[in-house]
C-alpha cells in the first residue's frame, strides 16, 4: 500500500479572542479536502505536528492558573470546539475513509493533550476511536516527526511524567517556559497583540522601543524572581522547578539571546538525531522558520507556522502555509517534499 503523509504544524487554535492567531479555518478545510485519497490501496495520513491548540495563551475564566488540571484543559478544549467548528468537521469527514488517519503531536502550546479525557473528547468529536492518535512524535520505519519543543531547554519535559500529583490533585507537569509565559509574557501579548505575530523578531524589537523596554524589564524580573527567589521559596512544588543546567548550557552557547530560532536550530537537529537515530528523514515544527537541512546522512524538513504571522520587511505580507509531504512505498521513502501552498 502507498502511504501519503501530510505534515503541518503550529495551527495554534484558540477561542477567537486577542490571543487566538488562527483565522485560516476555510483554508484548512480546503487543504484537508485536497488530500483525501480516492485511490484503492492508498492511505492518507495527516500529522498536525504540535501546537495544534494554543492552550498556553488561553485564559481560564480570565486567569492563567499555575496548576493545570484536566477539568481546566477540558474547558479550554470546548472553547476551541465552539469557535473553530469547521476545523473539526472536516477532520471528521476526512476520517470517514477507512484508509485515513489523523495524528495529533503534542507541543508546548498544547501539553494538555496528554490528558486521557481530552483525547477521548477529541476522538468523540471526530467520531473515530481507532484512527485518531496522540503522541510526542510520529514515526514510520524511515520517518520521524516531532514538534521540536523537547529539544528546547525552555520547554523540554520528561515525557515519561507529563502528569504529576501535587497537593492531592493531578496537574500538568508544565515546563519552565510555560510558567514564564503564564506569568510574564501574556501581559506583553495583551499590550502588543499585533507585534507578537510579526517577524523577524529582532527587527520588531528594534522598531518598537516601548516593546523593547518592556521585554528588557520582563527579562530582569525573570532572572531574579523565577530563577532564584521562587524556586527557593517553593521547594517541592513541581511548577517552580528550573532546568538550571540546560539553561546554563544555552546561555554559554548563545549569551542572552532567546529569540533567534534560526541560530538555535542546528543544535536542536543534532540533539534530535542523537535521541532518535537511524532515520533518513526528520520533520520539525516549533521554530516558525521554513527550511530544509542536512546533517550527515539525514535530511530534515522544518515546516513553518499555520497561525497568522506577518513580515514587517515586506509590507506586512502574511506568511503562506507550508506542508511536508512524504510518500512511502513498502515503508521506503519514494518522495519527500517541503511545499508552500498557494494562497
Amino acid at each position: 500500500m502507498i502511504e501519503k503523509i501530510h505534515i503541518i504544524s503550529d495551527t495554534e487554535l484558540g477561542r477567537k479572542d486577542v490571543m487566538d492567531a488562527f483565522s485560516s479555518d476555510d483554508f484548512f478545510v480546503n487543504f484537508v479536502e485536497s488530500i483525501h485519497s480516492k485511490k484503492e490501496r492508498e492511505k492518507a495520513i495527516l500529522v498536525i505536528n504540535g501546537d495544534v491548540f494554543d492552550f498556553l495563551k488561553m485564559a481560564y475564566h480570565k486567569e492563567y492558573p499555575r496548576y493545570i488540571t484536566e477539568s481546566i484543559s477540558l474547558w479550554k478544549l470546548n472553547e476551541v470546539f465552539s469557535h473553530h467548528p469547521k476545523f473539526f468537521k472536516v477532520l471528521k469527514t476526512f476520517l470517514k475513509n477507512p484508509d485515513h488517519e489523523v495524528h495529533f503531536i503534542i507541543g508546548n502550546h498544547d501539553a494538555d493533550l496528554v490528558w486521557p479525557g481530552l483525547q477521548a473528547q477529541i476522538k468523540s468529536a471526530l467520531d473515530n476511536k481507532d484512527r485518531v492518535h496522540f503522541n510526542y512524535w510520529f514515526e514510520k520505519k524511515n520517518v520521524h516527526a516531532e514538534h521540536g519543543h523537547l529539544l528546547d531547554p525552555f520547554f523540554t519535559i520528561n515525557t515519561a511524567r507529563p502528569i504529576v500529583r501535587f497537593k492531592g490533585q493531578e496537574i500538568l507537569n508544565t515546563p519552565f517556559g510555560s510558567q514564564i509565559c503564564f506569568h510574564h509574557l501574556i501581559h506583553i501579548k495583551e499590550m502588543f497583540p499585533h507585534e507578537e505575530q510579526c517577524f523577524p523578531k529582532e527587527l520588531v524589537l528594534e522598531t518598537n522601543p516601548t516593546l523593547r523596554k518592556e521585554k528588557k524589564k520582563t527579562f530582569h524580573q525573570l532572572l531574579f524572581r523565577e530563577m532564584i527567589i521562587n524556586p527557593l521559596t517553593h521547594i517541592g512544588d513541581p511548577t517552580y522547578q528550573v532546568p538550571y543546567f540546560k539553561l546554563l548550557d544555552h546561555f554559554v552557547r548563545y549569551g542572552m539571546d532567546v529569540l533567534d530560532d534560526a541560530r538555535f536550530l542546528p543544535l536542536a537537529i543534532k540533539r534530535l538525531i542523537k535521541r532518535h537515530p537511524g532515520k533518513p528523514l526528520y520533520v520539525l515544527g516549533h521554530s516558525h522558520i521554513l527550511g530544509e537541512h542536512t546533517y550527515k546522512n539525514h535530511r530534515i524538513l522544518v515546516t513553518d507556522t499555520w497561525r497568522d504571522e506577518f513580515d514587517i520587511t515586506h509590507n506586512m505580507a502574511k506568511k503562506p502555509k507550508t506542508v511536508a509531504q512524504v510518500v512511502l512505498e513498502a515503508d521506503q521513502i519514494a518522495e519527500a517534499t517541503l511545499r508552500t501552498l498557494p494562497s
